[in-house]
């Protein structure tokens, strides 16, 4: 939880262009915080020249989020598909065999 509140005092306090952009903190049930938060800022991280700001914190297994608001709606939907993605893989499937 102070891991969290530091990063958010960080993304605050920075002297930059976007510290107006929105901060949203996206609790996940399924997908580790960390590689959420590398996925985004891969994918959307760079685009446009826009900067999305994500941090994964592994204690609440949340995503901290700074982005514009045009990016964030994306930003959002995208968490969704790699949190709910989880379980379609981690599917146990057993087939029958005949020999």
């Amino acid at each position: 939880m102070i891991e969290l509140a530091d990063q958010l005092v960080l993304m605050l306090d920075e002297g930059n262009p976007d510290a107006g952009d929105p901060i949203k903190v996206f609790g996940l049930k399924t997908a580790g915080a960390r590689d959420v938060a590398s996925a985004i800022q891969t994918i959307v991280g760079g685009r446009d020249g826009r900067r999305i700001h994500v941090y994964g914190d592994t204690t609440m297994n949340s995503v901290l989020v700074r982005a514009g608001i045009e990016d964030m709606p994306v930003v959002e939907k995208l968490i969704q598909n790699l949190d709910g993605n989880v379980n379609q893989l981690n599917t146990v499937r057993a087939f029958p065999l005949k020999f």
